[in-house]
């Protein structure tokens, strides 16, 4: 299992959980439902070229830059 970021709502699961997946410049993209997988449909470009949102590297959970532990498994996200 690996975890994957849908790119249209930055919701991070494992990929065998993926609803949809989509090929797109020869990289598959997987998404966490029919709805965003039809957004990413109707224009990939707005969507492939998105980054990817910061993740907690204990879990891998999606994180925010202010965080100073991570919401999903408790690690310190403290520099240093």
């Amino acid at each position: 299992m690996t975890t994957v970021t849908d790119p249209v709502c930055g919701k991070q699961f494992e990929d065998t959980q993926a609803v949809a997946e989509a090929e797109h410049d020869l990289h598959t993209y997987f998404f966490c439902s029919e709805e965003c997988r039809a957004r990413f449909g109707a224009d990939p470009e707005q969507y492939s070229a998105r980054p990817s949102p910061p993740a907690c590297a204990g879990c891998g959970g999606s994180i925010d830059q202010d965080d100073l532990i991570c919401p999903h498994c408790g690690v310190s996200l403290a520099a240093g």
